[in-house]
C-alpha cells in the first residue's frame, strides 16, 4: 500500500494510532504519520542519540529506545516536532531490544545478557538485576513473571524474572540458529531464526 524511505536504517517500529515510531539506526528515532499509507509523511524525530537505535516502545508520551552502546534512552514524544530526552542509562554492553512492563524495562544487552531497569524516574533510572545469558542476548519478551530471551548461539532461554534481583533460568531450547526475534502467543513461543526460518 505504501512505504517511506527513512534517512537511516529502520531496525524497529511501533505503531500507536496513526503514528509510526521508527528506530532508525544511526539516525535515532523517526516519527511518521501513517494515517494515509499511500502518502506517509514525517512529523519529526530525534537524531542525536549517540548510539544506534535498534528498537523502540512507546507508552503514552514516552518513548523507550534501545540505543546500542548508548544503552537505554527515554524520550518525551508528546510533540513529535520537538522530541526531547528525559534520561538515559548506559547498560553494560549494547542495548539491542527491550520490553516494557509497567515501570520496568527488560533490555536484551548483547554479551551482557538481560538487564532489568527501574524507569519510573527517567532522570534517575536504576538497575534492579541482571542475568548473564550463555550467549549474546538478541531479543526478549516478558509475559507474567517469565522472560523469553533469544540468543546468538541459537538458544531460547526462559528466565524467572518475578524478582529482578534474583533472576534464575528455568530452561533452554536449542533452535539451531540465532533467536533474532521472540514472540509469545498463549502457550506458544515463536522464534525467528534468520535464514533457518522460524521455530515454534
Amino acid at each position: 500500500m505504501g512505504g517511506y524511505d527513512t534517512s537511516g536504517s529502520a531496525e524497529g517500529v511501533q505503531v500507536v494510532g496513526n503514528l509510526a515510531y521508527v528506530a532508525d539506526g544511526t539516525n535515532g528515532l523517526q516519527v511518521l504519520d501513517v494515517s494515509d499509507p499511500v502518502n506517509i509523511r514525517p512529523l519529526g524525530g530525534f537524531v542525536d542519540t549517540n548510539g544506534y537505535a535498534f528498537s523502540v516502545q512507546v507508552a503514552g508520551d514516552l518513548a523507550y529506545m534501545a540505543d546500542g552502546t548508548n544503552g537505554l534512552l527515554v524520550l518525551d514524544v508528546s510533540d513529535p516536532a520537538s522530541i526531547r530526552p528525559l534520561g538515559g542509562y548506559g547498560t553494560y554492553w549494547a542495548a539491542e531490544r527491550l520490553q516494557m512492563v509497567d515501570n520496568l524495562a527488560y533490555v536484551a544487552d548483547g554479551p551482557a545478557g538481560l538487564q532489568v531497569l527501574d524507569v519510573a524516574n527517567p532522570a534517575q533510572m536504576r538497575l534492579l538485576g541482571s542475568f548473564a545469558t550463555s550467549a549474546s542476548a538478541l531479543n526478549v519478551q516478558v509475559v507474567g513473571g517469565l522472560a523469553y530471551v533469544g540468543d546468538a548461539n541459537g538458544g531460547l532461554q526462559m528466565l524467572n524474572v518475578s524478582d529482578p534481583s534474583d533472576i534464575c533460568q528455568l530452561g533452554t531450547i536449542d533452535t539451531k540458529r540465532p533467536g533474532a526475534s521472540v514472540h509469545v502467543v498463549g502457550n506458544l513461543v515463536i522464534v525467528a531464526n534468520g535464514e533457518a526460518g522460524w521455530t515454534l
